[in-house]
């Protein structure tokens, strides 16, 4: 099934660069597309994920990015399962929010304008 998964994740740039999402859910799942675009601090004013490093950690997370993350996908999983293993294809204790669902993201939601931090 085509299926897509939109997450927002708090990570380093090094750890951004060695992540290899084709590998890690394959064979189950096919990357077809995917992106991940830094995103903008004066876009997100109160960044959840900010807030929960801080409130865990006690401090700014100060190497650390927010990244929007997307993918396409054909895929034996469910989304639930899916968005699962990509999770867990991420770095551990990775803060994060999103979510898989049914079907392709729009082009739109591919970022890869020059000058955009593309990561994948």
């Amino acid at each position: 099934m085509k299926a897509s998964t939109d997450l927002t994740v708090l990570m380093s740039p090094q750890d951004i660069a060695g992540l290899d999402l084709a590998a890690a859910l394959a064979p189950e799942t096919t990357v077809e597309r995917e992106s991940c675009t830094l995103v903008e601090s004066a876009c997100t004013p109160e960044n959840i994920l900010v807030s929960e490093y801080t409130a865990k950690y006690d401090s700014m997370p100060i190497t650390q990015g927010t990244y929007r993350l997307t993918l396409n996908v054909e895929t034996e999983l469910a989304p639930r399962a899916l968005t699962q293993a990509v999770v867990a294809a991420l770095p551990e204790n990775t803060l994060w929010y999103g979510t898989s669902n049914e079907g392709h993201l729009a082009d739109d939601a591919f970022d890869t304008r020059p000058g955009k931090a593309q990561c994948l």
